[in-house]
């Protein structure tokens, strides 16, 4: 038995996100086909976390425990052959039978994408928010450092997740701006089920002045999910890149936030 490392890209649009579920498809389900098409015994898949419909992914990443005589550079080629357009397997590699690619994870990089314009581009429709309002830039720049750093994130949680803690710790919340066009960087440890997109949520409708300081003064302090902006639609997330290393994370954010290399994350 081999245990391969899979990073995956796909275009989530039309997929009812990354787990297999009933009477839906989803890239899970579609990678299991791709799999077993190409002959491959299959003994677990394992994701570093699902996605929900509509999510895309520049960086996923899976594990899967196989037997095969395939090489391991060549599975990605293989599985590529039997996926459809919307999903590639970027680079895949044999790696040590305990690595999980869910458990073994030390962090996630997402970036929300946010269109100001007051008339949307629909070439961008699937892979954006339009959200025509004007941005307060000194807002902005407060809430994402707000909300950076370790919290009790439960008002950031949609329902219907089970988790032990609901702490987590955001390293940084980098917003970068191309004129109109807005991407809000998230960096952290984990994430809870749709956090990403209700502080994408509370993030906008706070910098263009729908939120009141108050509500965001109180809003760590009292576990009422009513407080939280609204969630984010999914077609303007994307997973960038899962981190499994330490040094990789350290090089990360060092090259992210333009830090000097002295700089030894803790």
């Amino acid at each position: 038995m081999r245990n391969v490392r899979l990073d995956i890209a796909y275009d989530g649009t039309d997929y009812a996100g990354w787990q297999i579920q009933k009477n839906a498809n989803s890239i899970e389900s579609e990678l299991r086909n791709a799999i077993l098409k190409n002959n491959i015994e299959l003994f677990k898949l394992t994701g570093s976390g699902r996605t929900d419909a509509g999510v895309h992914a520049n960086g996923q990443t899976a594990n899967i425990l196989i037997n095969s005589t395939i090489p391991d550079d060549r599975i990605k080629f293989a599985l590529n052959n039997k996926l459809p357009d919307a999903i590639r397997v970027l680079h895949s590699e044999e790696v040590d039978l305990n690595f999980s690619a869910r458990y073994s994870a030390l962090a996630k990089y997402y970036s929300y994408h946010v269109n100001l314009d007051k008339i949307a581009n629909p070439i961008m429709r699937n892979y954006s928010w339009n959200f025509p309002y004007s941005i307060d830039k000194d807002r902005l720049d407060y809430i994402t450092h707000y909300l950076s750093g370790r919290h009790d994130f439960y008002n950031f949680m949609s329902t219907g997740s089970k988790v032990k803690t609901t702490t987590r710790e955001i390293y940084f919340i980098k917003p970068k701006f191309n004129n109109n066009d807005l991407v809000i960087n998230y960096f952290g440890n984990g994430f809870l089920y749709n956090m990403v997109r209700i502080l994408t949520g509370t993030i906008l409708e706070y910098s263009a002045g729908k939120l009141s300081q108050d509500r965001i003064d109180n809003i760590f302090k009292s576990k009422n999910r009513k407080l939280a902006g609204i969630t984010a639609p999914a077609k303007g997330l994307f997973l960038e890149k899962v981190f499994y290393n330490f040094n990789e994370i350290e090089d990360f954010w060092q090259r992210f936030l333009d830090i000097p290399k002295s700089f030894q994350l803790k």
